[in-house]
């Protein structure tokens, strides 16, 4: 899903969680404290990625999925709007790195040309936007070069 998003320029951040959630489909409702789990772990982190929250981490780390030499699931040191928390998250560059069609590393700007004609340019945007680019391509170069190193 991650790596549909941003194939079809799409920058989203991703929370996971799990627990307790109730559903009503009539009303088209949703409650319960994974989903507020999910909301918070997604929407404080600084970046373009997916997260998750400590109700599911272990369990997520323990399923030991890979792809290729790389694991799919890993932490990270992920930037938050006043800290830094070491997190377990999905490790996509390493996902999607035989569908690239131009060779990293890339530079934030590079990366960014793809929200450009929704956005604007890089340069335009908020200081604390143009951080959650910074920070996803720190991420992403970081992860890239382990799986294909």
């Amino acid at each position: 899903m991650f790596n549909n998003s941003l194939y079809n320029r799409v920058p989203i951040r991703i929370g996971i969680a799990k627990g307790t959630l109730f559903v009503n489909l009539e009303r088209s409702m949703f409650a319960g404290p994974a989903l507020v789990e999910a909301y918070h772990v997604g929407e404080s982190c600084q970046w373009l990625g997916a997260t998750f929250s400590p109700s599911v981490a272990s369990d997520i780390r323990a399923l030991g999925l890979t792809t290729g030499s790389s694991e799919v699931v890993v932490s990270w040191p992920v930037p938050m709007k006043n800290s830094v928390e070491n997190l377990v998250v999905l490790n996509w560059p390493a996902m999607m790195a035989h569908q690239l069609k131009v060779e990293p590393p890339f530079t934030t700007e590079s990366f960014y040309q793809i929200f450009e004609p929704t956005f604007g340019s890089f340069a335009d945007l908020p200081q604390d936007v143009r951080v959650k680019y910074e920070n996803t391509v720190a991420f992403f170069n970081a992860q890239y070069s382990a799986h294909v190193a």
